[in-house]
């Protein structure tokens, strides 16, 4: 347990902590391991922000002919967008990205995640904004149907957990006096210790109450990385194996989060017979914590879960996946309805799948 907390999430304090959980899941997390194996694959494009020891101008490349091997090891980055002024990759910037990113103009946030990536000692650095072209439909739908890969496929994933908007960086300033957990001396019937007290209930106050964690696209990016770096008003971590922050470093003391208890079932799927465990109840349950969560385009309902259900088609003898619906269940599943929703319902548009799938109804967010 850290004696006292620095006052910057970005400290070097919490570096050195966020590389030993990280170095700790690689080479002790057994259950880590086996769940998590990286395939031969890279995304289409990544950053490379250079080394430590020899820091670059960070530059957009291709790996279409480049070997994936141990060296194109990559971090991604899950954050909130902003409604304007957002520089992305578009057709007209393309290769001057690849000569080098317009750094002066990058967000806090995006900065941050380049400067946090050199420190972790990784070259290469996926955000989908500079990494897939904005302005060109048939490169997003491309790269959206290989999202299940890029975050399954990253070393970390880095969360923008309290970043409120696209500006406001990465990295935290915060009262060490209220982060640091405070000793207590008790007396009683002849006992007198002295205890460090602290809130047990901060993975669920500033992980699952995050509004990010709110997010359709966010939701899938979070479930299918095998570690996750939350920067919020302390540091926490994320794995098949350790739920850990900053006041307990080794470990939550205890967890009520019922996002940590699904994404414990998924977890567990992947080296367990599925069959065994329900595969249609647990579906469901992925889809109604799913439809909690907020989409700012309609559309993508149906298109921000699909890396989920591409890795979970496997488990199920590839059965066919029908717009958020499974075919083995289809009748059971067909009885969905909406309870809870925000906004009005628009199911004229019919924008994001066929009107018999709860994927059709357009709403700001329910539950299914």
């Amino acid at each position: 347990m850290l004696t006292r907390h620095p006052p910057n999430t970005g400290s070097a304090e919490c570096e050195t902590l966020a590389i030993e959980w990280l170095e700790s899941c690689n080479s002790t997390h057994s259950k880590c391991r086996e769940l998590w194996s990286r395939e031969e694959w890279l995304p289409t494009r990544l950053i490379d922000v250079g080394l430590t020891d020899n820091p670059r101008h960070p530059r957009l490349i291709s790996t279409r002919e480049r070997k994936c091997d141990q060296d194109f090891k990559y971090v991604a980055l899950s954050h909130r967008w902003a409604s304007t002024n957002v520089v992305k990759l578009e057709l007209s910037n393309i290769r001057s990205f690849m000569r080098r990113l317009p750094a002066d103009s990058l967000s806090p946030t995006f900065l941050d995640a380049i400067s946090f990536t050199r420190t972790l000692g990784i070259r290469y650095l996926w955000i989908d904004s500079l990494c897939i072209i904005q302005d060109s439909s048939e490169d997003w739908q491309a790269e959206a149907l290989q999202m299940d890969k890029v975050y399954r496929n990253c070393i970390c994933n880095i969360a923008a957990t309290a970043s409120s908007d696209y500006g406001n960086g990465l990295f935290q300033e915060r009262n060490p006096f209220w982060s640091t957990p405070k000793k207590i001396r008790i007396q009683y019937s002849g006992h007198d210790g002295v205890y460090s007290a602290s809130p047990t209930h901060l993975w669920g106050k500033w992980i699952s109450n995050a509004s990010l964690n709110r997010r359709g696209w966010v939701f899938q990016e979070r479930l299918l990385s095998p570690r996750t770096l939350h920067y919020s008003t302390q540091l926490f971590w994320e794995c098949p194996t350790l739920q850990a922050c900053e006041t307990f470093p080794g470990g939550m003391p205890c967890s009520h989060d019922k996002y940590r208890d699904l994404t414990g079932d998924y977890h567990d799927i992947r080296f367990k017979d599925w069959q065994q465990r329900g595969e249609t109840e647990t579906w469901v349950r992925l889809v109604r914590q799913y439809t909690q969560c907020t989409i700012t385009r309609p559309e993508d309902r149906i298109i921000a879960i699909a890396g989920i259900a591409k890795s979970l088609q496997p488990l199920l003898d590839d059965d066919d996946y029908l717009a958020g619906l499974w075919k083995r269940d289809l009748p059971w599943n067909l009885g969905w309805s909406l309870t809870n929703y925000v906004s009005d319902i628009n199911s004229t548009n019919n924008v994001a799948g066929p009107s018999w799938s709860w994927a059709s109804l357009d709403y700001d967010s329910g539950q299914i």
